[in-house]
């Protein structure tokens, strides 16, 4: 099975082929929040996406048991890269392609007295490739 991350993928609907890739469900990742009330507290949220989002998988004892290889290049970002690194938890799945743009991260939004808000993105490079 070959799966394309090369490009922008924020379609949720690809945490479904998970169903068919893991033999039971997996918290895959939390989410981190910064607390403007008290200077250098981040609250942990209980999902990274929404709550629907929370496991990736079920429980499916046929789980599908072939190759899996997922394409990444400088082009896979932003929901793409959080869908590559939940790849990572599929049993011998190999990555082929370049290093990820490094694009996925929390926003951290600051409310403005005037009502406005400055948004900053969190940019962490996520996959490193050895080709």
């Amino acid at each position: 099975m070959v799966l394309d991350l090369r490009g922008c993928n924020d379609d949720g609907s690809l945490i479904n082929i998970f169903d068919y890739l893991r033999t039971k469900p997996e918290h895959f990742g939390i989410l981190t929040q910064a607390d403007f009330s008290q200077p250098r507290k981040f609250c942990i949220l209980d999902n990274i996406i929404n709550i629907s989002y929370k496991f990736a998988g079920r429980n499916n004892p046929t789980a599908y048991k072939g190759q899996v290889v997922v394409l990444i290049n400088e082009y896979t970002q932003s929901a793409a890269e959080l869908w590559a690194m939940i790849f990572k938890k599929v049993p011998k799945v190999i990555f082929v392609g370049r290093e990820t743009a490094g694009a996925d991260g929390n926003k951290t939004c600051i409310k403005l007295t005037d009502g406005n808000e400055l948004i900053f993105q969190d940019w962490a490079f996520i996959i490193q490739m050895v080709m």
